[in-house]
Parts: C-alpha cells; structure tokens; sequence
C-alpha cells in the first residue's frame, strides 16, 4: 500500500482508502465532488472526497484511523495531506431517487472503485 504524504493525488488517495477500508470488510461509494473530479479530469479539483457505506460508523472510524486519519465531527483528517474524507449517511440516491445503484467504477492501481456513473 502507498503511503499518504503531501504528495498524494486525489486518486491515489481515493485507491488508499478504499482498499484499506475493503480489507476490513467495509464497502464504500464515492460521491460527491471527487467523483467529479474523476470524471472531468480534475477540472473541477474537490479536496473534500466523500464516501456512502452502510457499515457502522465507528467499524469505518476504527479503519480510518489505522491509515492515520482523525476524526473531527462528520469528517475525517490526516496530517499529511490536505484531502477531508467524509462519510455521508446513506442510502445512495439523485434527488428523490432513492435507492439508487452506482452504475460507475474505476480502477485505481488495480482497486475498483464504486462510484455514480456521469450520466
């Protein structure tokens, strides 16, 4: 696993969570502003990047925290990059299309991650 540092792209940040937060039996989506970043090729650059998951919040905290994260509220801080990460309570919906599958993924060194499609 790569180690977070200042240097951490907003993917390589997005693939170290997701396979750390997988490896613990926690499955996420992203959403939000890196979601839109992904897809416009960080014409829209989000420092925020935001995760639905359905497991419970102090099981997500405890992992976070092992990559070095704190938690401050609804969100999560680390003190080598300048990305929050927060953890949105679900389900997974557009408006008032609830509930609603994310039909988008990526892979990330070889992490897939879940994700809204553009569309």
């Amino acid at each position: 696993m790569k180690k977070i540092s200042e240097k951490t792209s907003l993917e390589d940040m997005i693939g170290i969570i997701v396979s750390h937060l997988g490896n613990r039996g926690i499955s996420v989506v992203l959403v939000g502003g890196a979601a839109v970043s992904i897809y416009t090729d960080n014409k829209y650059m989000s420092k925020d990047i935001d995760f639905i998951s359905s497991e419970d919040h102090k099981k997500i905290a405890s992992a976070m925290a092992e990559l070095g994260f704190k938690s401050k509220g609804k969100d999560f801080y680390h003190p080598h990059t300048r990305f929050t990460v927060e953890f949105p309570s679900g389900p997974l919906g557009i408006g008032n299309q609830v509930p609603i599958k994310p039909e988008g993924q990526i892979k990330i060194n070889g992490i897939t991650v879940k994700m809204f499609s553009p569309t």
